[in-house]
């Protein structure tokens, strides 16, 4: 207990606290602005947006744009992938993530029967992982490295803004979804699948951490990893049959 409450982890879970507060609050803002009744009347799916998911969203894109930027700039300061390595640049960064998925948690609870269990395993593994990151030190360089896998969420989130709001066949959601592909398979899979094997090969060897903490970054390793190749496979999927749609509409006009 008291090392819970030390004074550098009482400034981090400050830290935390106010950033979670700035996160709802821009939500709270997002929630409160009704969906525009122009659009409303252009699109009538966009009905379907609820204002929740459109808060959600929103802040889920600052967060991503935010963190993924900070971490590369924090990567520049280490040298050697290891454990132990500090920087009061990489605690922010994971404090305000730390902040941000206690919010994320709570929305995906709450939306679970719509979107699925997976969304809270990340969001548990996420959570537990930045907390104990920000309160002992230990692994802020390899959470550097997993928040380069954020680079890829705005584009997600912008995906499916535009499918909303009836923009889902245009040039600009082409392009975007092909960047969220390349950016999703990219930072996840070919960089983010190494980094998750050296975490685990790294916590094997390491005899002054606690068996279950140890368990429960190579579970929530492996678990991210699953996770993040069963989406891409839905990616793909789903890209394979826009392409096929672009073509039977081509060959329609002809």
């Amino acid at each position: 207990m008291t090392n819970l409450l030390s004074d550098k982890n009482a400034h981090s879970i400050t830290h935390i606290s106010i950033s979670f507060l700035i996160w709802l609050t821009l939500y709270l803002v997002i929630y409160c602005r009704k969906t525009s009744t122009r659009i409303i009347k252009k699109s009538p799916n966009a009905i379907r947006l609820k204002r929740q998911e459109l808060g959600a969203k929103l802040v889920s894109i600052f967060h991503a744009a935010y963190t993924s930027y900070g971490a590369r700039q924090c990567l520049k300061e280490f040298n050697d992938l290891n454990l132990s390595t500090k920087s009061i640049s990489a605690e922010h960064y994971v404090n305000v993530t730390a902040g941000f998925f206690i919010g994320d948690l709570m929305l995906c609870i709450i939306l679970v029967e719509e979107h699925g269990i997976e969304f809270v395993i990340h969001a548990i593994a996420s959570l537990g992982g930045s907390l104990y990151v920000s309160l002992t030190g230990i692994g802020q360089q390899y959470f550097l490295h997993i928040l380069l896998f954020e680079t890829s969420t705005p584009f997600l989130h912008i995906r499916s803004l535009l499918l909303e709001y009836g923009y889902g066949n245009t040039i600009i959601a082409q392009i975007n979804n092909l960047i969220f592909l390349l950016t999703f398979g990219y930072f996840r899979l070919y960089k983010g699948i190494p980094i998750v094997a050296t975490l685990c090969c790294d916590l094997l060897v390491q005899k002054h951490l606690s068996i279950v903490v140890i368990i429960f970054f190579i579970i929530s390793g492996i678990a991210m990893t699953c996770l993040n190749i069963y989406w891409f496979t839905k990616i793909l999927k789903n890209a394979c049959e826009q392409v096929s749609f672009l073509k039977q509409k081509k060959l329609s006009n002809e």
